[in-house]
């Protein structure tokens, strides 16, 4: 049975896909942390480069938002909202968030504006019809992209989603002006708000999961929350009347994701290891630049199947859960993954295939490139909103987000390093005292090392720790007395 959990507070929003008590799909917001991708701004630049074909657009938010203007000439869709067809300084124009801010960079700003519905999307500033490649039946392809060249205005464009296939076609054409009013509506505001500022803010994460799932197999809808309930039964009512008997309120003492055991699988989703039930591992490691992913045959010892099918079968099995993870951790980029080396080429192809089905599967876009030289597969899977790692985690202040500090070994070189430095500009007579951290104390007492060093400069080195100094730092400073 598949289910939708939401748990609800004023603070955060959780809300949980799960296929037979197994989760398939996870999204958080806070309210404190909103999101930007979707929302719609009148933007003013700042910055115009033309040598990178951008520039940079203040939006109101704390940093500029970078945008791809081209050849530098206004898109032919919204030369009416400005008075000049060439972007420059100081210009106001309308832009859509694309991708949230991240790390030191900014927001990702684009024109080509879209406003999805339930069975549709509108592209009020492009000028082509696309249908989902989902609806494989050629009659009602072309029903759908008829009914649509004969209502959509003109120099705009319209995105036909799977749902559509099941809807008539009265609904479809009453959904599609509902689309084309809400433009309206965004252009006016446009109009005559002073920027930068906020035009139209995207649905919040209930609306948008409930909108992408409803037309799914979904066998119950839960929620914790009575506000969040009558939104959804208001929501249900106006696009799906027939599953409004699928939602219900939660009202236990225990909390909802402890009733269907999702803390603990949610708390996995930030492991950098997760184990296969062959006994295999995979391990997600996360850069700037990457996401890198291994796989390790670990326990598995083939029980009795060739090598061959033995490494087939563990890197199968890994990629079931490795697109269920990108998914699940909402990671996007360049992923690349290392797979157990197989010999044959069909093996290679198998594996190959078996990652496109999964991705075809996910309502990001997903690409599987393909296998390097080196054996290396290559993914890209779009990246808009903040992952979770990024919502949930700050960088350690003691790592600085690398992973790692000065071994005690190390602390203890650069503290002799320091001294004999001092040394030579000065010699003290009454030695030094040394503060380190209480994990690095009983490695430079082993090994003898400050000792060693007191005896070779004929002074004294009196050594103290705290847990409140920084692992890989030291503090040293000279004695007054013989003390």
């Amino acid at each position: 049975m598949k289910k939708v959990i939401i748990d609800s507070m004023p603070e955060e929003t959780r809300v949980a896909v799960i296929d037979d008590g197994f989760l398939i799909n996870f999204d958080v917001e806070r309210s404190i942390l909103a999101p930007l991708v979707g929302n719609i701004y009148k933007g003013r630049i700042q910055n115009v480069l033309p040598g990178m074909s951008a520039a940079f657009v203040d939006i109101g938010f704390g940093k500029n938002t970078f945008l791809y203007i081209g050849n530098g000439e206004l898109p032919e869709s919204v030369r009416h909202m400005s008075a000049n067809d060439k972007f420059h300084i100081g210009q106001d124009i309308i832009l859509q968030i694309e991708k949230d801010a991240s790390g030191s960079k900014g927001p990702k700003g684009t024109m080509r504006i879209t406003l999805p519905g339930h069975s549709l999307v509108l592209m009020p500033t492009s000028d082509y019809i696309g249908i989902s490649h989902r609806i494989k039946d050629e009659a009602t392809r072309s029903r759908l992209k008829f009914i649509a060249e004969q209502h959509l205005p003109r120099n705009m464009g319209l995105i036909i989603r799977t749902s559509a296939a099941l809807q008539s076609d009265e609904v479809f054409v009453d959904e599609l002006s509902e689309l084309t009013q809400l433009w309206k509506t965004i252009c006016t505001q446009y109009k005559v708000m002073s920027g930068p500022a906020l035009v139209y803010r995207d649905a919040d994460i209930v609306v948008r999961v409930i909108r992408d799932v409803i037309d799914e197999e979904i066998d119950e809808i839960i929620t914790n929350d009575n506000e969040c309930y009558l939104r959804l039964k208001g929501l249900l009512d106006s696009i799906a009347p027939e599953k409004k008997h699928l939602l219900s309120l939660y009202g236990k003492r225990r909390r909802i994701f402890d009733e269907y055991g999702l803390e603990e699988e949610i708390s996995r989703i930030y492991s950098r290891n997760i184990s296969l039930k062959s006994g295999a591992e995979i391990v997600i490691d996360r850069t700037e630049a990457m996401t890198v992913i291994d796989v390790n045959s670990g326990r598995n010892v083939g029980n009795g199947l060739s090598l061959e099918d033995t490494l087939l079968r563990v890197n199968l099995e890994a990629a079931e859960e490795i697109v269920r993870q990108l998914r699940l951790r909402d990671i996007g980029g360049i992923i690349v993954v290392d797979f157990i080396d197989m010999e044959s080429k069909a093996s290679n192809d198998m594996l190959l295939d078996r990652l496109r089905q999964l991705a075809d599967k996910d309502r990001v876009k997903t690409t599987i490139v393909g296998m390097t030289n080196l054996g290396l597969v290559e993914i890209t899977r779009k990246k808009s909103r903040r992952n979770f790692a990024r919502i949930n985690y700050s960088d350690c202040p003691c790592c600085g987000g690398t992973g790692q500090v000065f071994s005690p070994v190390t602390v203890g070189i650069n503290i002799s390093r320091d001294i004999r430095s001092a040394e030579k500009v000065s010699h003290a007579d009454f030695g030094y005292e040394v503060e380190v951290h209480d994990t690095v104390a009983p490695v430079l007492t082993k090994t003898g090392m400050l000792n060693d060093l007191a005896r070779e400069l004929h002074t004294k080195i009196k050594q103290s720790s705290t847990g409140a100094i920084h692992p890989s730092r030291y503090a040293i400073s000279r004695l007054n007395n013989k003390e």
